[in-house]
């Protein structure tokens, strides 16, 4: 009798050497392919995540900005790209230059608190920040509308 460890194999058990390259191959394939699909899923998350934040930042703007207009006890115009509201125990001033928008928020006796609520970099899609058209009735603030950029009215 033969021992167990010095019997031959019949030829079709195991792979050939083709076999195994031919394997290797489609795994290396598989592994690349799953790995460009993770990288453009990440690119594409970084940019929508950037988007959803400026976005989120703009939307915060205009309820801080609701909310000083409807707790303003005066508002008044001082040029033409500032807004200021007076409130009972301090002063609030909006201002904007097509670049930038201040929020400044002054109290007796004490220095001035300067905000930069939007910038250039608060885009949009390379919207920019443009104008928005508000119509206030009563205590109200209400958003009309987007206007393109560099558009006044």
């Amino acid at each position: 009798m033969i021992p167990e460890r010095n019997r031959r194999r019949p030829a079709t058990a195991g792979v050939t050497l083709i076999e195994m390259l031919l394997a290797l191959a489609v795994s290396a394939m598989v592994g690349l392919a799953g790995f460009v699909l993770l990288e453009s899923t990440l690119r594409t998350q970084s940019g929508v995540a950037g988007r959803l934040e400026a976005l989120a930042q703009q939307t915060r703007t205009f309820e801080l900005f609701s909310r000083d207009v409807e707790h303003a006890l005066s508002a008044q115009f001082v040029g033409p790209k500032e807004l200021e509201l007076r409130h009972h125990a301090y002063l609030v001033t909006w201002s904007g230059d097509g670049e930038v928008l201040t929020r400044q928020l002054t109290f007796q006796n004490r220095p001035p608190i300067t905000q930069i609520l939007l910038s250039e970099n608060a885009e949009i899609s390379g919207a920019g920040l443009g104008a928005v058209a508000l119509r206030i009735v009563g205590a109200a603030l209400h958003r009309l509308a987007a206007l393109p950029n560099g558009a006044v009215r």
